[in-house]
């Protein structure tokens, strides 16, 4: 009998564990429930900015990335591939010479949305004529924010850059800029059809003073639209022709600089890699001599 008292006591006893045991294993799980519904969703940027060339300018969704902004400066429509581009917006600042150019960024995000950038450029001066020049140049900080604000997709950016360009040192005496800037582009209902605006804001700093060549202070409003054909391929056109520029001795005088407008395909290689072949005239002059073409490429590796 007391054998009998003894086993019975003992499944009791494993009987009440295993119900324990039971009961906080349901808690545990009810808790792990509650945490996994209350913890906050992961932002996919990509569910945010869908417009092509906006994404891939934002750089990778890695935490590290490397970024290369690649292009090529050429001529006008008539010799593309000469050893001159025409200024066709009179600007002091742009360069003369036609160029291979890249920006080597490395680019640390702090969110999905947010990320600071380093890196410098790289310049290829009138590739395969005599006397060109690689050179690397203008090392540059940034911040950048992607984001979507109603129907509308925005990203604004904020950097700085030290010159070291030879033409640019040598001719201007420049020695280093800030600017702001900000794009907002919005889709029309689902007809592929997007209208954006670019807005910018700059200051730039010289190591001496010449009289009638150095602009300090610009800012432009640039409106575009785009269509896009299919994920892939798209149309953009910009008009380039409220942009304001100051000369250094009269700071706060702003001429406008020559209305021009720009037209080129973009394409989707990737989600980022986004290639940008265009050509841009002047309003003033129609004309084959007085006009820029160009690619740009936005790459983002790791």
């Amino acid at each position: 009998m007391k054998t009998l008292l003894a086993v019975m006591a003992l499944v009791a006893g494993f009987t009440a564990h295993a119900a324990e045991e039971s009961t906080t294993k349901a808690k545990k799980e009810e808790v792990m429930k509650e945490q996994r519904e209350n913890a906050p969703v992961a932002v996919d940027i990509d569910n945010e900015i869908t417009n092509a060339k906006m994404r891939a300018d934002a750089g990778s969704k890695s935490k590290h990335s490397i970024s290369l902004g690649a292009g090529y400066n050429g001529g006008s429509l008539k010799d593309a591939f000469g050893k001159t581009r025409p200024d066709i917006s009179d600007n002091s600042t742009n360069e003369q010479k036609t160029s291979a150019a890249g920006d080597l960024i490395y680019r640390y995000r702090l969110s999905a949305s947010d990320s600071l950038t380093a890196g410098f450029g790289l310049k290829w001066l009138t590739p395969s004529y005599d006397g060109q020049k690689i050179e690397a140049s203008n090392p540059a900080v940034g911040y950048n924010k992607s984001f979507k604000a109603g129907k509308t997709q925005n990203s604004l950016s904020v950097g700085s850059q030290k010159y070291t360009a030879s033409e640019l040192i040598k001719k201007l005496k420049i020695n280093a800029d800030i600017g702001f800037g900000t794009n907002t582009i919005v889709e029309i209902g689902t007809s592929g059809l997007q209208v954006g605006l670019g807005t910018s804001l700059g200051y730039t700093n010289y190591t001496e003073f010449i009289a009638g060549s150095q602009l300090e202070y610009s800012v432009a409003v640039s409106p575009y639209v785009e269509y896009a054909f299919n994920d892939k391929y798209n149309f953009r056109t910009v008009y380039r022709g409220n942009g304001y520029n100051s000369l250094r001795e009269s700071n706060m005088k702003f001429e406008q600089e020559e209305p021009t407008q720009s037209l080129g395909i973009g394409i989707a290689a990737t989600r980022d890699i986004f290639l940008y072949p265009n050509v841009q005239w002047v309003w003033r002059d129609v004309t084959s001599e007085k006009t820029n073409v160009a690619l740009s490429a936005s790459m983002n590796f790791f």
